[in-house]
């Protein structure tokens, strides 16, 4: 930085410093995150100010970091990690060069982190990813089962139709079964009558004619007590029917809710994947 643009008078290398160590405290301020401030020359710390909930027990003289000394070799910005057996926390540290007005390197401004908190976040979005993999898998497995339910609730749907079509042409063969009883029945009348108009020759064929007059009559009967099966058998039929169809249409409700559903848990896991790897670029 060209400190002339500020300054009429040259300003010296620790004049430079101790006016870093004035404004570091301020920095606190300044940011959103917990963090510990250091300022150093090129060989060891000046001035620290430790983090709320962490404090690096750096103090005046304690020789720099290894990411420090980069920093005054390269020139540039740093960044990198500070394993935990070095200043007891596993640190996320940011350094920068401090130059006089002639350019020249005099030592640098640091800025440290705490990675507890990052590793806990990443660990919380990685097993909330995990579960939500588990639901979209569960929600799949139910929106598979509900669409197959759906489709049994069709077939057996169609099913009962088709039963209630059989149970129709069972009831036209009934009406020809009761139309035969009934001249049979007629035949069987007229034999009788017959059989009476001749006399004693025709005793042994009203005999026949009576008999057949019993079949019809029991005919007729069994036809009355089959309709009545029947028509039982086609309204249980059609309440089975209606259960299926109202069945059918909250399966098709609930295959269509869960496809949305699983198609929101998709963007849900989505947005936790690209907040996963967000999150890892702190690390």
């Amino acid at each position: 930085m060209d400190y002339q643009r500020y300054f009429k008078e040259e300003v010296s290398d620790e004049e430079i410093l101790k006016a870093y160590a004035i404004v570091l405290p301020m920095l606190k301020n300044l940011v959103r995150d917990d963090m510990a401030f250091g300022l150093s020359d090129k060989e060891k710390y000046l001035f620290y100010v430790s983090a709320k909930e962490f404090d690096l027990n750096v103090t005046y003289g304690t020789e720099v970091v290894d990411l420090v000394k980069q920093c005054i070799r390269s020139g540039n910005i740093e960044k990198g990690t500070i394993p935990q057996e070095v200043l007891g926390k596993e640190i996320r540290v940011i350094a920068a060069p401090i130059r006089n007005n002639r350019g020249q390197i005099i030592g640098t401004i640091s800025d440290g982190i705490s990675m507890d908190e990052s590793k806990y976040l990443i660990s919380s979005i990685g097993d909330l990813s995990e579960s939500i993999t588990q639901v979209s898998q569960s929600v799949n497995e139910i929106a598979k089962s509900s669409t197959e339910l759906a489709h049994a609730g069709q077939k057996a749907l169609e099913l009962t139709t088709r039963t209630m079509e059989a149970s129709d042409k069972t009831k036209e063969a009934l009406d020809i079964i009761k139309a035969i009883a009934d001249q049979t029945n007629l035949l069987g009348l007229n034999a009788a009558i017959e059989s009476a108009r001749v006399g004693e020759l025709g005793k042994g064929f009203n005999v026949v004619a009576s008999e057949i007059r019993k079949l019809a009559v029991q005919s007729k009967e069994s036809v009355s007590t089959i309709r009545d099966i029947i028509e039982s058998v086609n309204n249980s039929v059609e309440n089975i029917s209606q259960a299926i169809k109202e069945t059918a249409v909250l399966s098709e409700n609930q295959a269509a809710v869960t496809e949305e559903i699983s198609a929101a848990v998709a963007n849900i896991n989505q947005s936790i994947n690209a907040l996963n790897d967000f999150s890892k670029r702190f690390l």
